[in-house]
């Protein structure tokens, strides 16, 4: 993606003008190293569908984090959010990875947020 595709507004839209926000994820478990000092960020992207059929991004977070932490990052990211941002989670390939996912999105849905994986 490049920036000059997105335009910068000052405001968020409306929450009247809102079709659907979610919030999405990927995953990455690596710290940096001597041997590996630019690994991959956990990040999320808050973002609306708009009516007019635009799309809005309220907000990108990323933070270096081993697996263990990202419970935590995902409800401190989340804290604000209301009812109505369902969470989406990637499905990993392989069967280990599905069953994590599958039991990472119960433990959250635990937690009062609507999830779903994809």
């Amino acid at each position: 993606m490049k920036r000059e595709w997105f335009k910068v507004e000052q405001q968020e839209p409306p929450w009247s003008e809102i079709v659907k926000t979610v919030r999405a994820w990927d995953f990455a478990g690596s710290l940096p190293s001597d041997t590996s000092p630019d690994t991959d960020f956990t990040a999320c992207c808050k973002m609306s569908l708009c009516k007019d059929g635009s799309y809005f991004i309220h907000e990108i977070k990323r933070h270096r984090i081993r697996p263990g932490s990202w419970k935590q990052f995902i409800l401190d990211c989340c804290a604000d959010d209301s009812s109505g941002v369902d969470l989406i989670l990637p499905i990993d390939p392989g069967s280990a990875g599905q069953a994590a996912s599958e039991m990472f999105a119960r433990s959250l849905s635990e937690e009062g947020f609507y999830v779903r994986r994809m």
